[in-house]
């Protein structure tokens, strides 16, 4: 699989390694300016009724109306690790590992607003359309073959990352089964531990038990014609995955010969939260997935414009619940990730773009988010950056071990710095 990062061994090996070192950095010994730690915590606690800060200048890095309030950040590695700090004229990171984020606020009307995010990362050299080239190579290299065989495989070439991830996640069972077609359908169970942690991450062991393991969700990609392509769920700390795979290829689930996925699928799913006493979930949430490709970008796209059918609990009967069909008019909500090129750096994007409209239940839910989010600051956001720093540390590491063909000699880390 690393090699599909590149044309070549030692231009793949390289790509690769700077990749992982970048998200190695990003999450290596964070730490915030005085103005953002501020904004941070009010951002968090005021996103759903976003009234209480649209007027505080001290979130905000400019005004470029009398209604839009923005923030820009960048993030960089320095010796004390990775430095997040507002600068209002921000341009797009040049080194890898460098990112900027970008947050907007404006007011549609006396209580509406929207909100749009935006982030770019840098991570090296790495061409947009080698990310199709490095999941097709993830797929086909399960084709055909048993678990037995598979489990060597990754042990092998990521001995590191295995160790890394295994002291939080076991992959119960691999199931590959041939088809007629000379297609493979993938099952694939993997199992959360928080407590084999506990010992070296004590309050992000407590979040994940708090969090995590009584959440449960299930989605499935599908085509217009109904056929699934995708499936993906957790319950009680286990997920889920089920594809089929055809020359590292998607295909449908649902029997019938292997054919292109189409580039417009619909996403269907249900999720299901616990905060406290309160259990909040959505079923028969439905989002229009649309796949980009471009000569410089491949990307991921997501619009929710059909309101799911909302589970709440009692606290909430009495109120209005007609607000929450607002994020999904006029447009809707959508979120966008990708990897584009074309400039000194390969940048991974993240956008994302949705209106509230506040009220007495965007309030309630707005209590019980700002209380997750308050819990996970502080110790356990910590300790999840530093455990998820050590896995990108490991895997670029992997890949650097890993021999070249030929004369070719291994190339230095892009990230000496990382861990």
């Amino acid at each position: 699989m690393p090699q599909a990062f590149g044309p070549s061994p030692r231009a793949a090996r390289t790509n690769a390694a700077s990749v992982f070192g970048a998200f190695a950095a990003r999450f290596t010994d964070v730490h915030r300016s005085p103005k953002f730690h501020a904004a941070r915590g009010k951002l968090g606690k005021y996103a759903l009724v976003p009234s209480k800060i649209f007027g505080d200048t001290s979130v905000w890095t400019s005004a470029p109306s009398p209604d839009s309030r923005q923030l820009v950040l960048t993030g960089s590695l320095d010796a004390k690790g990775y430095r997040f700090a507002e600068h209002p004229n921000a341009a797009l990171p040049q080194r890898t590992g460098d990112s900027r984020h970008t947050m907007r606020l404006r007011r549609l009307g006396e209580s509406e607003f929207e909100w749009t995010t935006g982030v770019d990362h840098a991570i090296g050299q790495m061409r947009a359309a080698d990310i199709e080239n490095v999941f097709g190579a993830l797929l086909a290299s399960a084709e055909g073959r048993g678990e037995q065989a598979l489990r060597a495989d990754y042990r092998t070439a990521f001995p590191r990352a295995s160790a890394a991830l295994g002291r939080l996640v076991s992959l119960d069972s691999l199931r590959t089964t041939p088809r007629p077609d000379g297609s493979t359908t993938i099952d694939m169970v993997a199992t959360l531990h928080p407590g084999r942690v506990k010992a070296a991450f004590p309050a992000l062991a407590e979040y994940l038990d708090k969090y995590v393991g009584p959440a449960r969700y299930r989605f499935t990609l599908r085509d217009a014609s109904g056929a699934r392509w995708f499936d993906m769920g957790a319950a009680n700390k286990r997920l889920v995955f089920r594809m089929r795979s055809k020359n590292g290829h998607l295909a449908p689930l649902d029997g019938g010969p292997a054919r292109p996925m189409p580039d417009s699928l619909q996403l269907v799913g249900e999720m299901y939260a616990k905060f406290g006493w309160f259990t909040v979930g959505v079923s028969d949430l439905r989002g229009d997935f649309t796949v980009v490709r471009s000569p410089t970008e491949r990307a991921w796209s997501l619009r929710f414009r059909r309101e799911p059918e909302w589970h709440l609990p009692l606290a909430s009967k009495h109120l209005i619940r007609s607000p929450l069909r607002r994020p999904f008019e006029r447009g809707g909500t959508t979120v966008r990730v990708g990897v584009r090129d074309g400039g000194p750096e390969t940048l991974l994007t993240r956008t994302a773009r949705g209106a509230v409209k506040e009220s007495a239940i965007l309030r309630f839910f707005n209590s019980l988010s700002s209380t997750a989010m308050g819990d996970f600051a502080g110790k356990a956001e910590e300790e999840e950056n530093r455990f998820t720093a050590q896995l990108f540390s490991a895997l670029r590491d992997d890949v650097l071990a890993l021999p070249l063909g030929g004369t070719e000699s291994a190339p230095a880390a892009t990230l000496g710095a990382a861990p």
